[in-house]
């Protein structure tokens, strides 16, 4: 009954937060590895999660690892993970519709 609690509290923060163009950002531990699977049959890697500055593309069935950040973004109306396909810093972001838990 608490989680349930929890998650209605945690939906509506964030139903309100995207009105106002806010972003959440959802930070696991710092051990924590996660490793998606695209499903998508090109999906973008970017700069910022804002989505603006494409990197490069990842194609169906492609791993994608590193970083558990999560981020709704409200102002888009979309939320990102972190993952670690930039050449440069090793830090982007891929939309979440397109990624799978692998």
């Amino acid at each position: 009954m608490k989680a349930t609690r929890r998650s209605r509290s945690l939906a509506a923060l964030a139903v309100a937060a995207s009105a106002i163009g806010v972003t959440l950002v959802h930070t696991a531990p710092a051990q924590a590895s996660c490793q998606y699977t695209v499903t998508w049959q090109t999906a973008g890697v970017y700069e910022h999660y804002d989505m603006v500055w494409l990197l490069k593309n990842k194609s169906l069935g492609q791993s994608v690892g590193g970083y558990c950040d999560k981020v709704w973004n409200g102002s888009y109306w979309m939320s990102a993970v972190q993952c670690d396909c930039d050449p440069i810093d090793g830090k982007a972001w891929m939309r979440s519709a397109a990624l799978n838990p692998a």
